[in-house]
């Protein structure tokens, strides 16, 4: 198989599916950049309070919004480890998006974000 070229393993591939594919329309938004950690290889975090944001429910909503009328069918949201956000905040947010876009997936919060917002809620 790896000695094949690209065209002889594409309709090979395509015997094999039978021209069924399937795709996700992905949004990915990131709901903050205020974070404490400071991993050295991160380019993402604001180094600065002038670039430092954390988007409020209504921002977040809006961007759902434009995503699901432009065809998204999963999002993506995730952030950093920012002292700020609370469960709640993301309870809010994830129970508004299901009910205004039932249809939508969403994948949220990284490994991380998760363990750096259990710890902060002691959960």
């Amino acid at each position: 198989m790896f000695a094949l070229d690209l065209h002889e393993l594409g309709v090979k591939a395509n015997l094999i599916n039978n021209d069924f594919v399937t795709f996700v329309i992905n949004r990915h938004i990131n709901y903050t950049n205020v974070c404490i950690s400071k991993c050295p290889l991160c380019a993402f975090y604001a180094k600065d309070n002038a670039d430092a944001y954390l988007m409020s429910k209504e921002e977040i909503l809006s961007k759902v919004k434009e995503a699901v009328a432009l065809g998204a069918t999963e999002l993506h949201i995730v952030g950093s480890h920012n002292p700020d956000v609370t469960i709640e905040y993301f309870e809010e947010i994830f129970s508004e998006i299901k009910q205004r876009f039932p249809d939508v997936v969403i994948k949220a919060l990284t490994a991380t974000e998760i363990d750096f917002l259990a710890k902060k809620e002691k959960m």
